[in-house]
Parts: C-alpha cells; structure tokens; sequence
C-alpha cells in the first residue's frame, strides 16, 4: 500500500503473512538541508520466520521507497 507520503509492505509465505514494514516521508524543517526525509517506523517478522532474511529484504524494499 502506499499513499504520497506513507507505505508499507508485506511478506507472504503461501496463504500467510509473515511479515511487514512501515515507512514514512516528511518534510523536515527548514534549517534542514535536505528536501525530504524519511523513516521506517515499523518492522515485523513472525517469529518463526525469523532469521531467514524476510526482515532485511522488507527493509530493503523499504529503503528503495524512501529514496
């Protein structure tokens, strides 16, 4: 899902959802040098599909939506 300035992303296993990231952009203040900022806000892996790189690859993806 994502909004202009919000998105999340999830990661599926079969029929089940196994993980998420949520991210936002603002603009920050304006003795700020920079245009745009962004986070990520939250981040969700099941737990018994942790360590399998779900968490780094929804980061990723998330990181790619920000810049």
């Amino acid at each position: 899902m994502e909004k202009s300035n919000r998105a999340f992303f999830i990661a599926v296993e079969g029929n089940d959802v196994v993980g998420v990231v949520f991210g936002q952009l603002f603009k920050p203040l304006k003795i700020s040098n920079y245009g745009m900022k962004g986070y990520i806000s939250n981040l969700y892996v099941v737990k018994k599909y942790r360590g399998k790189g779900i968490g780094k690859k929804l980061v990723l993806r998330m990181i790619k939506w920000l810049k």
